[in-house]
């Protein structure tokens, strides 16, 4: 499915379907009001996404590649391309709000965790999405930095640890008695590449309108009416004070 939003250079946005097959046999679901994309409101900009996913679409297949991957049992390179699928979204993300951000993260050598914690201190998307992109980092990290390991079994307790915490953050998911380590982290990276991918028409749209000439023309006119608000507030309050100054003695 292409998506293609006009950004004033325009660029073209593919989504993948959504993993609702995978939701279809819940046995417990957190918050049934959600869906597992969306965060808590007043926290970030956008607590849901600006589109309805089920107008998307309602089946979800991962990009053909890693579903080959996935397929092969080998978890090593499952590990390290799935990192590599998010951190692509992630820098579209990015790209849509700093413009020049493929410069600037050649220029500084920015890294994986520190794209994730600049895209989490502008609080613009839920904060689970990043969290599981962060446990989706540090199982690819172990998988980079070990050459002997090649399982998800075998992943040091501490990523395991980590993984689980960003899969019990999820709003929607399934619960079941038992879990591998490796449905967990399907699931995990499932909700940070649709919440990455998802979100980043939000933020398109959004980013469009603020670099509108238009939009620019409509702040300054609100900007004047609120200043002279403020004056007038601040002309009442001095005539107020100066009433009040007659009865000192």
């Amino acid at each position: 499915m292409i998506l293609r939003i006009d950004g004033g250079t325009g660029f073209v946005l593919k989504l993948y379907a959504l993993p609702w097959t995978i939701y279809q046999n819940m046995t417990e679901i957190k918050h049934p009001t959600k869906n597992f994309l969306d965060g808590d409101r007043g926290k970030t900009l956008f607590s849901s996404p600006l589109v309805n996913l089920f107008d998307i679409t309602k089946s979800y297949d991962l990009p053909e590649f890693l579903q080959k991957i996935k397929k092969s049992g080998d978890d090593r390179s499952y590990a390290l391309m799935s990192a590599l699928v998010l951190e692509n979204y992630l820098d579209r993300v990015m790209s849509v709000i700093i413009p020049d951000f493929k410069k600037f993260i050649k220029d500084h050598e920015v890294s994986l965790s520190e794209k994730l914690d600049l895209l989490k201190s502008m609080q613009l998307i839920p904060a689970h999405i990043i969290s599981c992109s962060h446990a989706a980092r540090a199982i690819r990290n172990d998988f980079a930095h070990n050459l002997e390991l090649d399982s998800f079994n075998n992943l040091s307790q501490s990523t395991k640890d980590k993984l689980r915490a960003a899969y019990d953050l999820i709003p929607v998911r399934i619960v079941y008695e038992e879990r591998t380590t490796k449905e967990i982290f399907d699931e995990v990276v499932f909700v940070a590449v649709s919440g990455l991918s998802i979100y980043l028409i939000s933020i398109a749209i959004l980013f469009k309108m603020i670099r509108d000439p238009k939009f620019e023309e409509n702040l300054r006119a609100d900007s004047e009416k609120v200043n002279q608000e403020f004056l007038d507030a601040i002309k009442k309050s001095d005539q107020s004070t100066s009433s009040n100054s007659e009865y000192i003695v």
